[in-house]
C-alpha cells in the first residue's frame, strides 16, 4: 500500500512589502553580508571610542599638561610678537596673560569633565559595540541561509528603525531624518525579503509528500 503524507509547513512568512535585489543590484544575501560588515566596523568603532577614552582617564594629568605646553607655547610666541617697551604696554601684557592663565584653567577644566562623562560611558560603548557584533554575526549567517537567524536579524533591522525614527531628527533635523527612516527602513525590508524567500523555499520543500510503502 502506498500513502501520502504530507509534511509539516517550515514556517510562516513575514507580512508586508518586499524585493528582489538589494538597492546597490547585487541580491539578498550579499546585500545583508554587505549590511554585517558594516555592522562589524560601526562595533569596533564603538570598542575603539570605549579604548581612546579610557586611555585619556588613565592619562589624564599628561593630557593635562600637554594642554597646558600648548597654551604656554602660544602665549609665549604672542609675547614676543607684542611690543613692551613703555609701561602701560608691559601693565597690559601683564593683564592679558593673567585672562589668558584663568581661560586656559577653564578650557582644561572642561576637558577633564568631558573626559571623566566619556570615562563613565566607557561601559555602555562596551556594551553596545558588543550587541552590535552579536547580530552582524546572525546577519552573515542569515547570508548563509539560516532561517533562525534571519529572524532575529530582522528583529535587530526593526529596532533599528524604531531607533533611527526616534533620533534622527535631533542630530540631522526633520528632512535629514526623512531620509535616515527610509533608508533603515528599505534595508529592513531587505533582510525580511530574504528571510520570506529562505522560508518559501523550506515550505516548498516541506510540503512535498512522504511516500511510504507497506
Amino acid at each position: 500500500m502506498i500513502v501520502s503524507i504530507p509534511a509539516p509547513a517550515a514556517g510562516r512568512g513575514q507580512s508586508g512589502y518586499g524585493v528582489q535585489n538589494c538597492c546597490c543590484g547585487c541580491s539578498l544575501p550579499t546585500g545583508i553580508r554587505i549590511m554585517s560588515y558594516l555592522d562589524c566596523l560601526h562595533a569596533i568603532s564603538f570598542f575603539i571610542m570605549a579604548g581612546w577614552f579610557l586611555w585619556l582617564k588613565v592619562n589624564e594629568g599628561q593630557v593635562d599638561t600637554m594642554i597646558e605646553n600648548q597654551i604656554e607655547a602660544e602665549q609665549a610666541e604672542q609675547d614676543v610678537a607684542a611690543d613692551t617697551t613703555t609701561v602701560d604696554t608691559e601693565t597690559e601684557v601683564e593683564t592679558e596673560a593673567e585672562v589668558d592663565t584663568v581661560d586656559s584653567e577653564k578650557l582644561i577644566n572642561q576637558i577633564n569633565k568631558m573626559i571623566d562623562v566619556q570615562a563613565c560611558l566607557v561601559p555602555i560603548y562596551l556594551f553596545l559595540g558588543a550587541v552590535i557584533m552579536f547580530y552582524a554575526c546572525k546577519g552573515f549567517k542569515a547570508a548563509a541561509g539560516d532561517v533562525t537567524a534571519a529572524t532575529s536579524y530582522l528583529q535587530y533591522r526593526r529596532a533599528l528603525v524604531i531607533f533611527t525614527a526616534v533620533t534622527a531628527i535631533f542630530s540631522t533635523g526633520f528632512v535629514g531624518a526623512v531620509f535616515q527612516v527610509i533608508f533603515v527602513y528599505y534595508l529592513m525590508v531587505v533582510v525580511r525579503s530574504h528571510l520570506n524567500n529562505l522560508i518559501s523555499a523550506q515550505t516548498d520543500s516541506a510540503t512535498a509528500s512522504v511516500v511510504v510503502i507497506s
